[in-house]
């Protein structure tokens, strides 16, 4: 995915010169976007497998429902279940959650691979390690749906945890955080809004 610069650092060799500090921190680039990508796409098949498995829950109990119904000869029960297993049956048909949480699960897969790839070869890469692992991230990414704006926030406050920067984090709004995976909020208003606040607080 297309993301932003890095919220977090890792500082180089301290006997590194000029070129080498560019070098480490392009490689520090690299590998942040494919653990970046690799969490986003992780989120995003969890979710579309839960919302598959939870289509499918209700679309069973709504069948369940409307067959004993029908053995009871009970009109208006039974027409309003079989409206019910009906549009859930074409929710599940139209969004394809099962597909699309595949799809997010070998972009992860493809991503873990490369990065796997990127630690065998060392902390000291060259300038041409560099722009091969990035261009063979950006070809993963070519295969990528538009990212979530508010989702790759949340992914990179993760990060910055894990990485033990909490003060890189980025505070998203409660309704951002509820509807992250269902709307493309604007991911560089979030994270303005935590640099305009800063000199406020100052």
């Amino acid at each position: 995915m297309t993301v932003m610069e890095p919220v977090v650092r890792a500082s180089p060799p301290e006997d590194s010169d000029a070129h080498d500090r560019w070098v480490w921190n392009r490689r520090f680039e690299v590998l942040y976007h494919m653990r970046l990508s690799t969490l986003y796409h992780q989120k995003r098949e969890h979710y579309f497998a839960r919302a598959d498995l939870l289509c499918t829950l209700l679309i069973t109990i709504s069948a369940a429902s409307a067959v004993a119904a029908l053995l009871k000869q009970v009109a208006v029960v039974d027409l309003a279940v079989s409206v019910a297993t009906a549009i859930l049956a074409v929710v599940q048909l139209v969004l394809n959650f099962g597909a699309r949480a595949r799809e997010h699960g070998k972009l992860a897969v493809d991503y873990r691979r490369l990065r796997a790839e990127a630690e065998r070869a060392g902390l000291r890469w060259t300038e041409e390690q560099c722009s091969d692992f990035s261009a063979r991230a950006l070809e993963i990414e070519a295969d990528e749906p538009p990212p979530l704006g508010a989702l790759v926030v949340y992914c990179q406050n993760e990060l910055a945890v894990a990485m033990k920067q909490p003060d890189k984090r980025f505070p998203l709004r409660p309704y951002e955080r509820w509807f992250m995976q269902l709307w493309n909020f604007d991911a560089a208003a979030i994270c303005a809004r935590r640099d305009q606040a800063q000199p406020a607080a100052r």
